[in-house]
C-alpha cells in the first residue's frame, strides 16, 4: 500500500498480498486476510475482520468489530457493514448494500443492489435478496 494515500493503523494486521487502495483507512486491531483487496476510500473499522481473498469495493465501510468472510465479492462498492455485523464466506454483494448493526448473513448468499437489512436481522446460508 502507498503510505502517502492510505492510512493503516500500526496495530492492524494485513495478510500477505493485501492491496489497499488510495484513501483507505484500516483501523486499530483490524485484520485483513491474505490476498484481499481493500478499495479506494474504504474504511475498515477498529477490530474489524476481512477474510482471505475478499474484495471490498470503493466507498465501502466495514464497521467496528464487524466481520466480512473469506472469498466475498463486494467489488461493486458501496457496502456498509454495521457494528458487530457479519457477512459470511463466499457471498456476492452488489452495490449500495447496508447491513445494520448486529446483522448476521450466512455463507454463500447473494445480496442485490440497494438492499438494506436493519438491526439484528439474521439470514441463513444460501439466501438470495434483491
Amino acid at each position: 500500500f502507498d503510505a502517502n494515500t492510505a492510512c493503516v493503523a500500526p496495530t492492524a494486521d494485513l495478510g500477505a498480498g493485501v492491496i489497499v487502495g488510495a484513501g483507505a483507512v484500516i483501523g486499530a486491531r483490524a485484520n485483513v486476510g491474505a490476498d484481499s483487496e481493500i478499495g479506494a476510500n474504504v474504511v475498515v473499522g477498529r477490530a474489524a475482520t476481512v477474510g482471505e481473498r475478499t474484495v471490498v469495493g470503493v466507498d465501502s465501510i466495514v464497521g467496528r468489530a464487524a466481520t466480512v468472510g473469506s472469498d466475498v465479492d463486494a467489488s461493486a462498492g458501496g457496502l456498509s457493514v454495521g457494528y458487530a455485523a457479519s457477512l459470511g464466506d463466499r457471498c456476492v454483494v452488489s452495490g449500495s448494500v447496508t447491513l445494520g448493526s448486529l446483522v448476521s448473513v450466512g455463507a454463500d448468499c447473494d445480496i442485490g443492489t440497494n438492499t438494506v437489512l436493519a438491526r439484528a436481522v439474521t439470514l441463513g446460508d444460501g439466501a438470495l435478496l434483491g
